[in-house]
């Protein structure tokens, strides 16, 4: 019995080893995969000087995809393939990309495959607008900011009240809405049918609807505001514009960063200043511009050009204004035989003044509304310094040049709600006793009041009405060393 048991064993052992030795063991599926990336690539901000200047100047960004074939080495075979197919970016950029990863060496091993993709992201402000390709082996990004507000902590820095109103202006996108315009800003218009521009010249025959500032906002000067709707030649297209001058000049660099897009600078090449400028939402979208005088200040402008339609408004007035106050304004201004005085101007026109004194004299700005006067081209100023800017001033740097004493008042009229004749300012020099001379050239009326003081009196007509009237001073005529003839 214990032999049969012996040998049994062993059968079994004799047996078990023809599997082990005889079986044929299933090998391992394996899918190659792509090998690491380098960790030199691994952060796509230390390569930003391969953005190329150019692109960045010309704002080019876009999504470069290259076919790459690695050697047993770890090395790129060359040349190296761009995917046409998958890339949106310029040839200046697939260069350089191509240039970004040259001489690039993986760790490789049997089961990392030859062929591999790579897709690198070019992008200006705001990062993460441009699509990476998800089915890549490698993704690298390269983004630019250069804006001051790369780092920016913006929950430091809230937005203004003012930034918010102009915000809400550009998501309702849409300034031909003067309703939302007037409620937003806190401003009040006086709007027109559409109508010939007195202002414009040369062949510009379009149509025009003006737009009157008659209450603005302690935001906003009143001086320089202004908004203008045209049409093109085939009606085809309006353009909208709202111009005016912040009592506090924002910084627009940073309104743009705040909303991730992009803005762009320019400087004066004479030294007046710079302008920065950004585009809000897509092509019919809201231009933002700024410009920053170097002397202090700003001028902003809001544009924009959209496929033709009218402007939305639920008021448009076509009531006259009252010639009468303005008319014996200008005439007690001028009867005063010196148009320096200030205070008598105010009254006269029944505004206030705010003064800025220059190197050339002092200039008043429109504290309130004249009622029919737009306030974008208001001029009031006085030099009594005896020098005035080198005709050559605004190109190279030259010392001031001799100068009349002189004075001079612009007003800009709205001829739509307040029609001059000319007879009717004639018969109030009249009725001041004044004594003038005319002056007839190139079609403009000129009268001449000689005094101890020279003051000329210029105006334009435009469908009979007065609508452009520049009273002119040489301050002390007889020691004057021109005058204006």
């Amino acid at each position: 019995m214990r032999g049969l048991l012996i040998v049994a064993f062993q059968l079994v052992l004799v047996s078990a080893g023809g599997c082990v030795t005889h079986a044929k063991a299933s090998p391992i599926q394996t899918t190659p995969i792509a090998p690491s990336l380098p960790r030199e690539l691994s952060d796509g901000q230390r390569f930003l000087d391969y953005y190329p200047p150019a692109s960045r100047r010309l704002h080019e960004q876009g999504r470069v995809v290259l076919r790459l074939q690695v050697s047993p080495s770890g090395n790129f075979e060359q040349p190296i393939q761009v995917d046409h197919e998958r890339t949106d970016a310029s040839p200046r950029l697939e260069e350089a990309a191509q240039k970004l990863i040259f001489g690039t060496k993986f760790s490789i091993t049997d089961n990392h495959k030859s062929n591999v993709t790579l897709s690198v992201v070019f992008e200006l402000l705001p990062c993460g607008t441009v699509e990476q390709d998800s089915t890549v082996d490698y993704r690298i990004n390269l983004c630019l900011d250069p804006s001051p507000y790369a780092n920016f902590d913006f929950a430091q820095h809230p937005p203004s009240p003012f930034e918010e109103q102009i915000h809400k202006l550009l998501v309702h996108n849409n300034l031909a809405d003067i309703d939302f315009l007037e409620e937003t800003l806190g401003l009040r218009f006086r709007v027109t049918r559409p109508v010939p521009s007195p202002y414009s010249y040369g062949d510009d025959h379009g149509l025009y609807v003006l737009v009157t500032p008659t209450q603005v906002p302690k935001t906003l000067r009143i001086q320089g505001l202004n908004y203008n709707h045209r049409f093109d030649a085939d009606r085809n297209m309006s353009e909208f514009d709202l111009g005016f001058v912040p009592v506090e000049c924002p910084d627009i660099a940073l309104w743009a960063a705040r909303s991730k897009i992009p803005s762009a600078s320019s400087n004066d090449p004479h030294g007046n200043g710079h302008g920065i400028d950004f585009q809000w939402n897509a092509e019919h979208g809201i231009r933002v511009s700024a410009i920053y005088w170097t002397g202090g200040g700003c001028q902003m402008r809001l544009s924009q050009i959209k496929p033709s339609g009218g402007i939305v408004s639920s008021h448009s007035d076509s009531d006259l204004i009252s010639p009468e106050p303005l008319v014996r304004g200008i005439g007690a201004i001028i009867s005063r035989g010196d148009i320096r005085d200030v205070t008598r101007a105010e009254d006269a026109l029944r505004t206030k003044f705010t003064s800025h004194t220059g190197q050339f004299g002092i200039s008043y700005e429109l504290m309130d509304i004249i009622p029919g006067v737009d306030p974008i081209s208001f001029d009031y100023s006085v030099n009594d310094t005896g020098l005035e800017p080198s005709p050559y001033g605004a190109f190279f740097y030259v010392p001031p040049i001799s100068a009349n004493r002189t004075a001079h008042l612009r007003l800009l009229l709205d001829v739509y709600h307040v029609c001059i004749g000319q007879a009717q300012l004639l018969t109030e020099f009249d009725r001041r006793r004044l004594r003038y001379r005319r002056i007839v050239k190139d079609g403009e009326d000129t009268y001449v009041i000689r005094g101890r003081n020279e003051i000329r009196i210029q105006s334009d007509l435009f469908g009979g009405c007065i609508r452009d009237i520049n009273v002119s001073q040489i301050t002390d005529v007889k020691h004057a060393l021109r005058t204006f003839e």
